[in-house]
């Protein structure tokens, strides 16, 4: 009963992924607030604008994950996607301390979603770089 042993722990690249989403939605969130003061948006819009955002953060997280990975891309991208929900979640009920919402349940679903995709087009990209992360 060997167990093979790959050199590097399996969170790893999930870690990556978690840590490029962040940066990535934190990116997307400046960008749309600098969009939002110069036009003038309704309060419907933002709840969509967010989600849009955190689709955009949850592709790179699972593209940037699976690329680091090198394999297994849909299982790295919703490993990821469900850490970064988690994190959102966390973060969400820390600061207005609302637990769940129909929103919540939308942003969880385009989450995984997005990531999922990411993960399995950052599998199937070539890369320049001969190495993965260790």
């Amino acid at each position: 009963m060997s167990k093979e042993s790959s050199g590097s722990a399996p969170w790893k690249p999930v870690v990556v992924g978690v840590v490029v989403g962040v940066l990535a939605m934190l990116a997307f969130l400046l960008l749309f607030a600098v969009v939002l003061t110069m036009k003038d948006f309704s309060d419907s819009a933002l709840m969509p604008m967010s989600t849009v955002t955190c689709g955009l953060a949850a592709f790179l997280a699972g593209f940037s994950a699976s690329k680091a990975n090198g394999k297994q891309g849909m299982l790295t991208g919703l490993a990821t996607g469900a850490a970064l929900f988690v994190l959102l979640l966390l973060i969400g009920l820390f600061v207005s301390g609302v637990a769940f919402t129909y929103w919540t349940a939308i942003k969880f679903a385009v989450l995984l979603i997005a990531a999922a995709l990411g993960g399995v087009t950052g599998v199937n990209t070539r890369s320049k770089r001969k190495f993965k992360l260790k």
